[in-house]
């Protein structure tokens, strides 16, 4: 698809969504919640963004992401991380796509400004999960979508590294930068959106800034990650997935 017809669909769907919701009624505590901080500029670029482009992502982009989550959530699950080694997961849901997540994600990366927004609640989810990354490149080396995706998530998965397998029965960062591992992989979660955003920074380098929100959210000190057990064997009365075997329900776009 044309990347101009793309866009054009994902703004009308983005202000779609952003109709149905009035975000200025979904406050935590005296904390806007970020669309609606954002109003003024309808979610678009703020003033100080240079060279800014919405990228956001096409239905394949979205998949790819999603499988993404998905890989990662089903080898741990399945007992596959050796790393620790990571104990199986018996309720670790598989992920579908949000539309109303990634415009949230969206209204967030298009601030331009790097780190995590403070309210990004929904009606459905009172606490939505974050995972942010930046990359910055040589003015005019251009980065391909998937390339940055791949190392978004590698850079997030990559955690475990410093994840002890005995804390996944209560949450605790005992202090590690770990909470990019334990979004991906928090059981909960049902969910997911991405947005991305293009911009050209102080230093006039080229800066690709992703941002993906999780429903539920995890990183709940004294929560389990997940369950430790047969892969698959606590779903809910979800059924097991066909495409990945350690996960519980589908995996919808």
């Amino acid at each position: 698809m044309d990347r101009r017809i793309k866009l054009f669909y994902l703004l009308f769907v983005l202000y779609a969504a952003k109709a149905q919701t009035d975000y200025c009624k979904l406050s935590c505590g005296n904390t806007l919640q970020t669309v609606c901080e954002r109003k003024n500029v309808s979610c678009g670029a703020a003033t100080d963004c240079k060279n800014f482009k919405q990228l956001g992502l096409n239905d394949e982009e979205r998949r790819y992401v999603l499988d993404l989550h998905n890989k990662y959530r089903n080898k741990v699950a399945l007992g596959q991380e050796k790393t620790g080694p990571q104990p199986q997961a018996s309720n670790m849901k598989a992920l579908s796509y949000s539309k109303e997540l990634e415009y949230i994600a969206q209204c967030h990366t298009n601030s331009c400004k790097y780190g995590h927004d403070l309210c990004r609640r929904t009606p459905e989810w009172g606490h939505v999960g974050q995972n942010i990354a930046l990359k910055g490149r040589y003015h005019g080396d251009i980065l391909p979508t998937r390339e940055f995706i791949d190392w978004a998530m590698n850079g997030f998965y990559s955690e475990v590294r410093d994840w002890d397998p005995s804390w996944v029965s209560s949450y605790d960062d005992h202090g590690k930068e770990i909470g990019h591992y334990t979004n991906l992989v928090w059981a909960r979660t049902r969910y997911v959106g991405c947005g991305l955003t293009f911009y050209v920074d102080e230093n006039n380098n080229d800066v690709y800034y992703l941002t993906c929100n999780y429903g539920e959210g995890g990183n709940i000190y004294g929560w389990s990650v997940y369950e430790v057990g047969p892969p698959a064997s606590k779903c809910d009365g979800l059924p097991k997935n066909s495409k990945y075997p350690g996960l519980c329900g589908p995996d919808n776009l």
